[in-house]
C-alpha cells in the first residue's frame, strides 16, 4: 500500500509542476484526479453541499492564478485537505459574521 501511495505521490508531484509551468492539461489531471475525494473530505467535515461546491472552485482558481508561486507540496493530497479545511473554515465565519450584522 505505502508504495502505491509513494507512486501516487510522485506521480502528483509531476503533474503539480507541469501545472506550475502552464499546462492546462496536467491542471485538468490534478483536478479528476483530486475532485472527488475533496469532495468527501469537505462532506465529512459537515459542509453544506453550496458551501463544498465554492470552496473547491474558490481552491482550484486560486491554484491556476497563483500557479508560479505556489511551491511543490510533499504531499499533493495534504495540500488539497489543508487548503479546502481552510477555505470552508472562512467561508463558515464569514456567514457567522454576516448572520450576526442581519438586522432583526
Amino acid at each position: 500500500m505505502k508504495v502505491v501511495q509513494l507512486n501516487n505521490n510522485q506521480e502528483q508531484k509531476a503533474l503539480w509542476v507541469k501545472f506550475q509551468s502552464g499546462d492546462k492539461a496536467a491542471f485538468a489531471q490534478i483536478y479528476q484526479r483530486n475532485i472527488s475525494i475533496l469532495y468527501q473530505y469537505a462532506k465529512s467535515l459537515g459542509a453544506a453541499n453550496d458551501l463544498v461546491d465554492a470552496a473547491i472552485q474558490q481552491l482550484f482558481v486560486e491554484m491556476w492564478t497563483n500557479r508560479a508561486t505556489l511551491p511543490v507540496p510533499a504531499s499533493v493530497s495534504f495540500y488539497f485537505y489543508a487548503a479546502l479545511k481552510s477555505r470552508l473554515e472562512n467561508s463558515r465565519s464569514l456567514q457567522k459574521e454576516a448572520h450576526v450584522k442581519e438586522p432583526v
